[in-house]
C-alpha cells in the first residue's frame, strides 16, 4: 500500500524576504478582523478565486464574490456599486484572462475600481493580486501588487489586507470626526426634519385632493358619454347604470383590487357606446334584423372599442366594451375569446347584463324572477358565463340586487360615493 504524503505545510512569513507593505501587523487577527474584502476578477478564473474567498472567511475577512452574494436576476451594477462602497480593501484578481495586450482589464474590474476611486481618499485600499505572471495595468502600478502564484503569496496578501483594513478604518473614523465638528446641533437637524415632515405631509395632502377631485371628472366625462346613449333609446332606461351596479358588487364578492374596480366599472357602463355608430334606422327596429344589419349591430363592440381606447384614462376599459359579447365557451363574437382570454372585466360583464335583462320588462315578454334568472345563470355556466363568476354571483343574498335597483334610480349617477 502506498504511503500517504504529509500535507504540504502553509508558507509563513518567514519566508518573504521584504514586505511589500511596512505595517508592523502581527499575523494573528487585529481591530482589522472582519474587515469588508471585495473581490473582483474575470469568471475565467473562478476556480482560483473561490479558493481566495474560503481562505479569507477563515482567516477572519469578510469577502464579497459575485456566485456567493450576488442573487441572479438582480442589478449588477448596483450591487457591485454597494459592495464596493462598504469594503474596507478591494483585491484586484489580476491574470492573463482579465489583462489584454493593451494593458485593460475587463468591464466589471474596470466598473468595481472607477467605483473605488470615487470614494473619499483612504477610505479604500486597492491591492492588485496576480495570480499568473501576467501584466499590471498601468492604473494599478501606483499600487503594490501582490504576486499570489509564488510561495508566501497568501500570508503577504494577509499583512497588506490587514494593514490596509487598518488604514481604512482610522481614515473612515477620522472623517466621521470632521464631519461631526461641522454639523450643526442634533436639535437643529431635528427640526429641519420635521419642517420637511410637514411640508411634505402638506403636498401630499394637496396631491392626493387634486388626484381625488381628477378622478371624478373622469366620472363624470364617462357619465356623460352614458347619457348621450340613453338618447338614442338603445336600451331600456337605466339599464347600464343598474349593471354597472350589479358588476361592481359581484366584482367587491370576488375581492378584487379597487383599482381594478373602477375600471371594471367604466368599461361596463359603457359597454354599448358603439351603438352611437349604428343608424338608428336599425337601432330601433321594431322587427326582426336582416343578417345584413344584425352584421352591422354586431360591429357595436369593435366600433365601440376604437370610440374609447384612445381616451388615455379609458384605455383598460376599452378591453372591456371590445369583449363585452364573448362567450366562455368561445361562441361569442367579435373575436371568438374563449375562457381566460376574455378580461375578467367582460366575464363579470356578462352575469351582471344578463341578470338585469332577465329581470326587466321588455316590450316581448315580461321580467322573471330574481330566482328564475340566477337559475337560468348557473345553467348557463362554463358555456356563456365564467363559472367562478357564476359562484360568487350565486353566494350573493338575492334581496342585493334589488336594493341595487332602488339605489340606482334614486341616486341616477354612475359610481357615486
Amino acid at each position: 500500500m502506498a504511503k500517504k504524503r504529509k500535507p504540504k505545510e502553509e508558507p509563513t512569513d518567514s519566508i518573504d524576504t521584504e514586505p511589500l507593505i511596512e505595517t508592523g501587523a502581527p499575523t494573528h487577527q487585529t481591530r482589522s478582523s472582519g474587515a469588508r474584502a471585495f473581490l473582483c476578477h474575470s469568471s475565467a478564473d473562478k476556480t482560483a478565486v473561490r479558493d481566495l474567498y474560503f481562505r479569507l472567511k477563515k482567516d477572519g475577512f469578510s469577502p464579497w464574490l459575485d456566485e456567493e452574494d450576488l442573487i441572479a436576476g438582480q442589478d449588477w451594477e448596483y450591487e457591485i456599486r454597494r459592495a464596493v462602497r462598504r469594503s474596507d480593501v478591494v483585491v484586484v484578481c489580476l491574470s492573463s484572462n482579465s489583462v489584454a495586450k493593451s494593458g485593460f482589464v475587463q468591464k466589471e474590474i474596470r466598473y468595481a475600481l472607477d467605483i473605488a476611486d470615487e470614494q473619499p481618499e483612504g477610505a479604500i485600499y486597492i491591492i492588485p493580486l496576480r495570480l499568473d505572471p501576467c501584466s499590471v495595468p498601468d492604473g494599478l502600478k501606483k499600487w503594490h501588487w501582490i504576486d499570489y502564484f509564488q510561495d508566501g503569496g497568501y500570508p503577504k496578501l494577509l499583512r497588506a489586507m490587514r494593514a490596509s483594513a487598518e488604514k481604512a478604518l482610522s481614515a473612515t473614523q477620522s472623517s466621521i470626526a470632521r464631519r461631526k465638528d461641522s454639523t450643526p446641533e442634533v436639535a437643529e437637524i431635528a427640526e429641519y426634519i420635521n419642517n420637511l415632515e410637514s411640508l411634505a405631509s402638506a403636498r401630499t395632502n394637496q396631491f392626493k385632493q387634486a388626484m381625488s377631485e381628477l378622478e371624478r371628472s373622469y366620472d363624470i366625462t364617462v357619465e356623460f358619454m352614458g347619457d348621450a346613449l340613453d338618447l338614442k333609446g338603445a336600451e331600456t332606461e337605466g339599464h347600464s347604470k343598474r349593471v354597472t351596479a350589479f358588476a361592481i358588487a359581484i366584482a367587491q364578492k370576488m375581492k378584487l383590487p379597487k383599482e381594478e374596480i373602477r375600471i371594471i366599472a367604466r368599461g361596463v357602463f359603457l359597454h354599448d357606446i358603439g351603438k352611437m355608430a349604428v343608424p338608428d334606422s336599425i337601432l330601433r327596429k321594431p322587427t326582426n334584423l336582416t343578417p345584413e344589419e344584425a352584421s352591422i349591430m354586431k360591429g357595436h363592440a369593435l366600433d365601440g372599442y376604437r370610440i374609447v381606447k384612445n381616451i388615455p384614462f379609458l384605455s383598460d376599459a376599452a378591453e372591456i366594451v371590445y369583449a363585452h359579447h364573448e362567450s366562455y365557451d368561445g361562441s361569442g363574437y367579435p373575436r371568438g375569446l374563449k375562457g381566460d382570454e376574455i378580461p375578467l372585466g367582460a366575464r363579470i360583464f356578462s352575469v351582471a347584463d344578463t341578470f338585469d335583462a332577465l329581470t326587466s320588462d321588455r316590450p316581448y315578454r315580461p321580467r322573471q324572477t330574481f330566482e328564475a334568472a340566477r337559475k337560468q345563470i348557473q345553467l348557463w355556466a362554463s358555456r356563456q358565463f365564467d363559472p367562478l363568476v357564476v359562484e360568487a354571483f350565486l353566494s350573493m343574498p338575492e334581496n342585493i340586487w334589488e336594493a341595487l335597483r332602488q339605489d340606482v334610480e334614486e341616486r341616477g349617477r354612475f359610481l357615486r360615493g
